[in-house]
């Protein structure tokens, strides 16, 4: 008798049936939408404004609040106690590190950090992705602030990105 596995692959459009006999394989399908490119833009925008640190990395830092108990304000408070020095909490001082200025132990502003916690959370109360048209509020948060973004000789310069959305 034959083995096979028989795979469901779900796509935007249809849905196709795969029969493969003799062999046994897996094949995981991944259907992308807006929440992947609202992530992919908060991980460009994390890339630019940090001198080319991993976003992904970042995330798996900062997983730990990406609940449906807490929203970005409460996180966004955190980032403000980080920043004005009144914390002591090690936890929240290195989460928030890769937006400390190498040199001048700056934080960068609080609206640029919060563009990208918006993107890159999702699960968290008040993010692009808990809003009917996610696209479009992110557009709407964009479309009047240059954007800061940090070479490696740590030289400030603006930008303005909204040429490379096409929402």
């Amino acid at each position: 008798m034959k083995d096979f596995v028989e795979i469901i692959i779900e796509s935007n459009k249809n849905q196709e049936k795969l029969k493969n006999y003799n062999k046994i394989q897996a094949i995981f399908y991944k259907s992308q939408g807006v929440k992947t490119d609202i992530f992919a833009f908060g991980a460009i925008m994390f890339d630019l404004m940090t001198c080319g640190l991993s976003a992904e990395h970042f995330y798996e830092n900062i997983r730990f609040l990406d609940n449906t108990e807490i929203d970005i304000e409460t996180i966004m408070d955190r980032y403000d106690e980080v920043k004005v020095k009144i914390t002591d909490d090690s936890r929240f001082i290195n989460l928030f590190s890769p937006f400390k200025h190498p040199t001048d132990n700056d934080y960068l502003d609080e609206k640029y950090v919060k563009i990208i916690l918006k993107c890159i959370l999702y699960k968290t109360r008040n993010t692009y992705c808990s809003e009917n048209d996610p696209a479009k509020k992110l557009y709407e948060e964009l479309k009047d602030i240059a954007i800061p973004i940090t070479t490696q000789e740590n030289v400030l310069f603006y930008g303005d990105l909204l040429h490379c959305l096409k929402f």
